[in-house]
């Protein structure tokens, strides 16, 4: 199982547009393998997932989240 985050859903426009979870530690991370229900811009949540330091995207926006779980906080 992997980590917990939390922070807000918010849709990136940088690069043709991605979703990532703003913390509330202030980092941010391109989310990866989110479905649609996570996709919705100043969502407050919880997700469990792990962080994929090798991966690397056109955004630029942080290291990539690999979602495993996630709930609306």
């Amino acid at each position: 199982m992997g980590t917990a985050y939390e922070g807000r859903v918010e849709k990136n426009d940088l690069a043709g547009g991605f979703w990532q979870l703003v913390c509330t530690d202030g980092n941010s991370y391109q989310l990866e393998g989110a479905d649609s229900g996570l996709k919705r811009q100043g969502l407050r949540v919880r997700i469990v997932g792990g962080v994929q330091r090798s991966m690397f995207g056109i955004g630029m926006a942080g290291p990539h989240l690999k979602v495993e779980s996630w709930e609306e906080i």
